[in-house]
């Protein structure tokens, strides 16, 4: 037999069982009933208080499940995820896939639920021997990986909102579109049996960029 107390408004039940000889809390949370129990040796006044921390968390949305993915794992899905739905291309995502190894080689480890802004500003800062091109890309990938976290109710607050963005030491790399003159003499100078007159003639006209073979190159 066991002894049971509803708690508020039928959310969540106070018990003890006689067949495990521990107190129990059951509660509800994203439509699945969850419990957790008495520890060894733990006081019965101590697990009344930490469910009544529960509950309480419970009622005003501030609780979360603990959950050991980290940044790395929670980033290759995003990316794994686009491409799967076809929302990027395959360039897009080894592009994507390129900047998610330097953020798995300094925090990709780092749980996160455990990120801190301190952790997330610390790397953020060792980055200025990059572009700002590529720095930005990897704080935009970074964003984006915390804000999925929100999304999965990960974590009830985002401390990528505290980083703020490293300016590289490099300068800016100025680039200037040819002019009508110049294209006009760059057209005049491929010749029918040029390799690659298709090529530049359809980049020219369409405004299409020639890729690299790696963004990395672009450091």
């Amino acid at each position: 037999m066991q002894r049971t107390r509803t708690v508020g408004n039928g959310e969540g039940s106070l018990y003890f069982s006689e067949s495990q000889q521990k107190w129990i809390f059951q509660y509800f949370h994203n439509g699945q009933k969850k419990a957790i129990k008495q520890k060894k040796n733990e006081r019965v006044r101590d697990f009344k208080a930490r469910a009544r921390e529960l509950k309480i968390k419970l009622d005003n949305g501030s609780y979360i499940e603990n959950n050991n993915i980290t940044i790395y794992e929670l980033g290759k899905q995003i990316i794994d995820n686009k491409l799967n739905r076809n929302l990027i291309i395959p360039n897009t995502y080894r592009t994507s896939f390129e900047v998610l190894q330097i953020i798995k080689k300094e925090i990709g480890d780092i749980k996160i639920q455990k990120a801190t802004s301190f952790d997330l500003q610390k790397f953020v800062d060792s980055l200025t021997s990059y572009s700002n091109n590529y720095l930005n890309k990897i704080f935009q990938h970074l964003g984006s990986i915390f804000v999925e976290a929100m999304k999965q109710d990960y974590i009830i607050k985002n401390p990528m909102l505290k980083v703020e963005k490293s300016k590289s030491q490099k300068t800016d790399k100025k680039i200037e579109a040819l002019t009508i003159e110049e294209q006009e003499a760059f057209v005049q100078q491929l010749t029918p049996n040029e390799k690659y007159k298709d090529i530049f003639t359809i980049a020219l006209y369409t405004g299409m960029r020639m890729r690299r073979n790696t963004c990395l190159k672009d450091r």
